[in-house]
């Protein structure tokens, strides 16, 4: 019986990672137009020194970009998480009777909070052990195996509600991100400064900086 546990505990873990793995990160395309727009998506098509076409995030619309009209282009790493996997990574091991916590804050990347949750998980259990190891009749160890089960379940409840609700979030500030990509207006970092010369009677030559 331990040695399937161990064997599932493998599995799980292993998919967790191979799926945080591939579905961490993604690159968005952000071409910043001549008139201070800029367009983010997936170029499909670069002809060098003609045009570009270029998927955008908003719909999936294909558009196409003559290169006179294009003042430079780069890249944005943003991250996605599917709420539909987090929470099925969440509520996976307690479905094959596993108590084994936090599946899904490694599926969103979430190290430090999944660590967390597999330590109350752990401490749960051992407190419900040492309650379950006392005398029946005996209150104190009673109430100590209760609250060991409390700590696991509701562990386990409250991380697949917050796998879920943290996957929402990321991909919030996913899109904010490529939103405030399209809405800012991009100068030239290396613009040149303006020197206007006025002559002012009785002044002289006067020089003002813009």
């Amino acid at each position: 019986m331990m040695r399937k546990f161990s064997w599932m505990l493998c599995v799980v873990i292993l998919s967790v990672l191979g799926s945080n793995a591939s579905a961490k990160t993604k690159m968005i395309d952000v071409v910043h137009l001549t008139d201070g727009s800029v367009v983010t998506g997936e170029i499909i098509e670069k002809i060098p020194n003609e045009t570009i076409e270029i998927k955008t995030t908003d719909g999936g619309k294909l558009v196409t970009y003559p290169f006179d009209q294009i003042e430079k282009m780069g890249q944005v790493e943003v991250k996605f998480k599917s709420r539909t996997i987090a929470t099925l990574f969440a509520v996976g091991p307690g479905s094959f009777g596993a108590p084994l916590l936090g599946l899904g804050q490694f599926y969103n990347g979430q190290e430090d909070k999944g660590i967390r949750f597999l330590a109350l998980g752990a401490t749960g259990i051992l407190v419900a052990f040492i309650g379950a190891s006392g005398k029946p009749d005996d209150d104190v160890y009673m109430m100590t195996a209760t609250i060991g089960a409390g700590m696991v379940l509701g562990g386990y409840i409250w991380s697949i509600v917050d796998a879920n609700l943290s996957a929402k979030k990321i991909n919030q500030l996913s899109n904010q991100k490529i939103d405030e990509l399209k809405l800012k207006n991009y100068q030239s970092e290396d613009a040149p400064t303006s020197l206007n010369l006025n002559y002012i009677p009785h002044e002289g030559l006067m020089a003002s900086y813009h």
